[in-house]
């Protein structure tokens, strides 16, 4: 069973009785995760771990040291105490050391959901049979993942900080190959409850069917429909790169523009702990409070995310950095978007993103699994998957229509919820080999 709020103060309390330095934080981690494989329209893997984690950061002064350990027991608890201590009496002060948070209030969380923390092998392998069914029907290949997970995470402090969120994740996803083409869909949630694994694999099936024969184009600079995945791997990238410390040095895009009306109207990106679809948790790692936070308010870039000592050095209160990220959409279906759209690619999702230059929100990448043309507003044929050079706010700069929220996504930096987007002038500058 997954540690309760009691079991994880108690165990908190336990290391915290254990310090003689003047300030402590302690983080209790505990994580049971399961996964079915697929491959080759077999489930071919199940596994789950489970692990606990346990760490400890103390102060003498300024003086601060941690150590962590995966046991609860009680001298490995206590060797992790002492070991933290002899390197906090040793290293040089930290000049930007704050005393531990007291007491806070939390905004509640519904994240953990029972059918979800309860599936079993059985139940991971009926989902899986449904993303099986439509590719094996069609006549092809699927590969994919069923995942359910549960975990909890708290914090103590010396000061009497106590935080305790547990939280359910359940991720299905597939990937369809027919003899020259490929489809590919997934979602992320709390509560698996809300996916329909039958509903994604028919989906990479029409995918991998429609793209089949893929006519390579000219590189060059076209209008894109994003799919919710592809916006949103860029986008997170905007937040990730919001913070403050950063900023005020001049190094990131909002050094010499926070505040700017930098996009259009049709643009807000925020963070909310308590969002039904993407919960958050409503503390970070030192025990700060989360709230809803908007990032991009109807095109203005206003926010970014501070630490506690950049925040109390410049007056200001703490914005902590955020654990999901949002997009909020319009009331049009992708079909919609793709019927404005004259002439441009359709693209489902990105793949080894990479950044290039971050002050200016530069990142290169590929299209994989999906990518069509589209002509007079309807999708023409599977295009050969290209590399492109992009600037993450030029993406939303040049949107011109937003739709629907589609499903969330589990991003290379955050979970989030995010529309497919029309954007002009796409970047593509050349042929990819995959």
């Amino acid at each position: 069973m997954l540690l309760t709020a009691e079991e994880a103060r108690a165990i908190g309390e336990k290391v915290l009785g254990m310090v003689t330095a003047d300030d402590a934080i302690v983080n209790v981690g505990h994580s049971r995760e399961a996964l079915t494989r697929l491959a080759n329209n077999s489930i071919v893997h199940n596994v789950f771990t489970e692990c606990r984690s346990i760490s400890v950061s103390v102060a003498y002064g300024g003086r601060k040291g941690r150590a962590g350990c995966d046991s609860l027991e009680e001298a490995d608890l206590k060797a992790m105490v002492t070991r933290a201590e002899e390197v906090a009496r040793v290293v040089p002060p930290d000049p930007e050391y704050l005393p531990s948070l007291g007491p806070q209030d939390y905004l509640p969380v519904q994240a953990h959901f029972r059918a979800t923390a309860e599936m079993d092998a059985d139940e991971r392998a009926r989902l899986a049979m449904q993303l099986i069914g439509p590719a094996r029907a069609a006549g092809y290949e699927l590969a994919g993942t069923v995942e359910t997970s549960e975990s909890a995470h708290a914090i103590l402090t010396k000061n009497g900080c106590f935080g305790y969120h547990p939280r359910t994740g359940a991720e299905v996803g597939c990937t369809v190959t027919a003899p020259d083409s490929t489809g590919w869909a997934r979602d992320v949630t709390v509560d698996i409850a809300r996916i329909d694994a039958g509903a994604l694999a028919r989906a990479a099936v029409r995918q991998a069917r429609d793209s089949a024969a893929p006519q390579a184009v000219e590189p060059g600079k076209y209008t894109v429909v994003l799919m919710p995945a592809a916006a949103a791997e860029l986008a997170e990238y905007l937040v990730w790169w919001a913070e403050a410390r950063t900023t005020q040095e001049g190094l990131t895009y909002l050094s010499e523009r926070l505040g700017a009306q930098l996009a259009g109207d049709s643009i807000t990106i925020y963070s909310d702990p308590q969002d039904p679809r993407m919960p958050g948790c409503p503390f970070n790692h030192e025990g700060t409070p989360r709230a809803r936070t908007t990032w991009v308010d109807r095109g203005r870039f206003g926010q970014l995310w501070w630490d506690r000592w950049t925040a109390q050095k410049a007056g200001v209160d703490q914005v902590p950095d955020p654990s999901t990220v949002t997009m909020a959409g319009g009331n049009k279906t992708a079909a919609e978007l793709i019927a404005t759209v004259e002439r441009g690619i359709l693209v489902t999702h990105f793949w080894y993103v990479r950044t290039v230059k971050a002050d200016e929100t530069i990142v290169t990448g590929m299209t994989r699994d999906g990518t069509f043309l589209i002509e007079n507003g309807e999708i023409k044929h599977g295009v050969k998957n290209m590399r492109f050079n992009e600037s993450c706010l030029g993406m939303l700069q040049r949107t011109v229509a937003v739709g629907e929220p589609g499903s969330c996504v589990d991003g290379e930096l955050l979970p989030g919820l995010f529309p497919p987007i029309v954007v002009t002038d796409w970047n593509f500058v050349s042929a990819s080999d995959f």
